[in-house]
């Protein structure tokens, strides 16, 4: 994850200069020492696990063990912004943790297809300042809603407020609904 964050995403961090990081793409097929001392070493690579051959032999970045969406593809499901249709209405689908706030804020054009046009991803917020960020994340745009996980309805025992509570109090955060987080059900539905 760190090195594709870098060098493939190009997404750096504070202290992190974008100058010092280059990725060459260099397949197994490049190498030509390899394929002249171990010519049958493409052959131990095709007969691997799907997953592990699609990365190992043909590079891909976006294959990870424990992904439920084996199918996807960047070509396919992956497009350039000015082509998503204008949409009036959006909404924001998020996942709090402590540990780390996920939020994507998706469209749907007039044939069912779901785009998510920004992402959110940062660890170590309180829900005040999950929700703030939220509340910025939608800013300027036309969110009807987000979608939560319904645990944050529960009353927390510190406070006696629901996380939903605390989260809807903050200026900007759109309302909220609870997801139905059924996995099996979710994954049907995508």
């Amino acid at each position: 994850g760190y090195f594709k964050r870098l060098f493939i995403d190009k997404k750096y961090e504070d202290g992190e200069d974008p100058n010092d990081y280059t990725f060459i793409q260099s397949l197994v097929t490049d190498n030509k020492a390899l394929m002249a001392s171990q010519p049958d070493y493409i052959r131990q690579l095709e007969a691997l696990p799907p997953k592990l051959r699609e990365a190992w032999l043909y590079g891909r970045w976006d294959i990870f063990e424990g992904q439920f969406f084996t199918e996807f593809d960047t070509a396919r499901h992956v497009c350039s912004a000015d082509t998503i249709p204008q949409a009036s209405v959006g909404i924001v689908a998020f996942d709090y943790g402590f540990d780390m706030l996920a939020a994507y804020v998706c469209i749907c054009d007039r044939e069912g297809r779901v785009y998510v046009t920004d992402e959110l991803c940062a660890p170590g917020l309180t829900l005040g300042a999950a929700a703030a960020r939220i509340a910025e994340l939608c800013r300027g745009k036309n969110i009807e809603f987000a979608v939560a996980s319904p645990d944050l309805w529960n009353r927390r025992q510190d406070s006696g407020k629901s996380g939903f509570e605390i989260m809807q109090s903050v200026c900007g955060m759109p309302p909220m609904v609870p997801a139905d987080d059924r996995r099996i059900a979710g994954w049907r539905l995508m």
